[in-house]
């Protein structure tokens, strides 16, 4: 057999695989779509504001956390090079979990929260939250 026709098999016999362990669970349903672009804050509260044991929570869950974990790292590095800090997070830092859950209760307690782009809106909370004294 020549070094191409086995590699041709090769090829075939892995999509074949592939195509089995895709479709080998029977009954086992695909995760639900789920809108994980903020353009509001009140879309990034939404998505915050997760079921933890739904089947989107996990998705919902790591979005949340990375997004507004990158957001504020970016913001801490551009007051640090400005010199202009607004935001002053407390040593010990209250949990992730927590102050997320402030956001969301902050961000639908007055509607023009809701409204606002995603950055100004977290930005704010966290400078109302955290402020610098």
């Amino acid at each position: 057999m020549s070094l191409r026709t086995r590699t041709a098999r090769n090829s075939i016999a892995g999509i074949a695989i592939a195509a089995l362990v895709l479709h080998a669970a029977p009954g086992h349903a695909r995760a639900p779509d789920v809108n994980l672009e903020p353009h509001t804050a009140g879309d990034l509260a939404d998505i915050c504001d997760y079921d933890r044991n739904g089947p989107a929570g996990a998705a919902r869950l790591n979005f949340c956390h990375g997004y507004t974990q990158g957001a504020l790292t970016m913001e801490l590095r551009r007051e640090a090079a400005t010199g202009k800090k607004r935001i002053c997070i407390p040593n010990p830092a209250p949990t992730r979990s927590a102050t997320l859950d402030e956001f969301v209760k902050w961000t639908r307690a007055i509607p023009k929260h809701q409204n606002q782009p995603v950055p100004d809106g977290f930005f704010e909370f966290l400078a109302e939250r955290f402020p610098c004294k």
